[in-house]
């Protein structure tokens, strides 16, 4: 019995948290992203960060723990006239869209829209929740910290 208090208990822990963790402001979310060192995260769609789970399959709990872990999340409302302005700065065309902004702020590392699985999100989590491109002195070629042996300034450049 003890257990199922304590299931209940974790559930409505952890569901508190998500709901608490994302952010609605692009500015908060970029001053959080640079006071905690870690990649934007950012979910296109109408509605709210709460609303009806049927269009964000992918936010499984094992999605929303990674996100919480180790990067900073923010939800863009399409709804919204400010949703629809910083959609249009990322060229956004489709719902859903996912971006991933590294650490720096600079550089974009990930953009896709349309639908994901959760296994899909959990694989670009994993590839660049420590990516962070460091420009170099003047004259120098940029430095990627911890960033995939893939990666292409055309994908990436804001």
């Amino acid at each position: 019995m003890w257990i199922a208090g304590l299931c209940t208990a974790l559930c409505l822990t952890m569901n508190a948290v998500s709901t608490v963790a994302w952010n609605t402001s692009y500015y908060q979310a970029v001053q959080s992203v640079l006071r905690t060192d870690r990649p934007l995260f950012i979910v296109f769609e109408s509605g709210g960060p709460n609303a009806g789970e049927a269009g964000k399959p992918f936010l499984s709990g094992e999605v929303e723990t990674a996100l919480a872990a180790n990067y900073v999340r923010l939800f863009v409302d399409l709804n919204t006239e400010r949703g629809r302005k910083v959609a249009e700065q990322f060229q956004i065309r489709e719902l859903p869209s996912i971006v991933v902004i590294d650490r720096s702020t600079d550089w974009q590392v990930y953009k896709r829209s349309g639908a994901h699985t959760s296994h899909e999100v959990l694989a670009v989590l994993e590839r660049y929740r420590r990516t962070k491109i460091v420009a170099g002195p003047v004259g120098s070629e940029t430095t990627v910290a911890s960033y995939p042996s893939s990666w292409s300034p055309q994908q990436c450049k804001t």
